[in-house]
């Protein structure tokens, strides 16, 4: 089947019918699935290609969204549990990053840890959970969001766009916002590879290498020019030093 399939969270964006490897991304803080559409063009034919998408936007815009990131990943699980087992690997951006490390933890809970976990744009577990921003006014929220540069210029000074979108980035938002790690949580037993960019105003410098604390097989930075969009410049980049890790890391084993 090509395009998306019609499960509640997980879509699948290529034609992919039989994979090597399914890479499942996790959109920013009012993203959709449709953001990692051009990836599809970047990656191996036997890859394929996965993206949540959350309620509160796209085909989803009458749910509800959800303000959990714990909830947020009890989903994902379910709907990847479905799947023929494969090898997996997870990519999270922002508010992306914080559900997708729940999941990878989740999955490992019911023995399919992901392969790999990618991260990007966040703090690690132990310093997100921070800030009142989803508690602002509607133009304050929308203000700080425009700063970070990541709301195109249409979108902007589009009214009523703003407020079709604004109640699915506040309760991302919060969910980012009041994110709470486990006290129990165990390192995974996969390695992590955290991408940032040093202008990026809520991700950088040396308190990522916390994200050390979420795994037992290493932790690697990556740093990228961009912002905090990072993944909005260079796509292709991006995506190669994905394959290219994961292709090191398959030589390692070997070896």
């Amino acid at each position: 089947m090509t395009g998306d399939h019609h499960w509640g969270w997980v879509r699948r964006l290529n034609a992919v019918e039989h994979p090597r490897l399914r890479l499942v991304c996790f959109p920013h803080s009012s993203g959709s699935a449709g953001s990692f559409h051009s990836w599809c063009a970047e990656l191996p034919p036997d890859v394929q290609l996965m993206a949540v998408q959350y309620p509160g936007r796209g085909d989803r815009l009458p749910e509800a969204p959800v303000a959990s990131v714990a909830e947020m990943s009890t989903h994902v699980v379910a709907e990847l549990m479905r799947l023929e087992p494969r090898e997996l690997v997870l990519f999270g951006h922002s508010l992306g990053a914080l559900v997708a490390y729940e999941t990878a933890m989740a999955l490992r809970d019911r023995n399919r840890p992901p392969h790999y976990l990618f991260v990007s744009g966040s703090r690690s577990p132990w310093r997100a959970g921070r800030g009142h921003v989803h508690l602002a006014t509607d133009e304050d929220l929308w203000s700080s969001v425009c700063e970070l540069g990541g709301v195109e210029q249409e979108l902007m000074d589009n009214l009523e766009l703003r407020d079709l979108v604004l109640p699915a980035l506040r309760s991302d938002l919060m969910a980012n916002e009041t994110y709470q790690p486990r006290c129990d949580a165990e390192p995974l037993p996969c390695a992590v590879r955290c991408y940032y960019s040093p202008e990026d105003p809520l991700a950088n410098g040396p308190l990522l290498g916390e994200w050390t604390k979420a795994t037992d097989e290493g932790l690697t930075l990556c740093a990228r020019p961009g912002g905090h969009f990072h993944l909005q410049v260079d796509t292709a980049g991006l995506v190669d030093d994905i394959m290219t890790t994961l292709a090191g890391k398959c030589e390692s084993v070997r070896a």
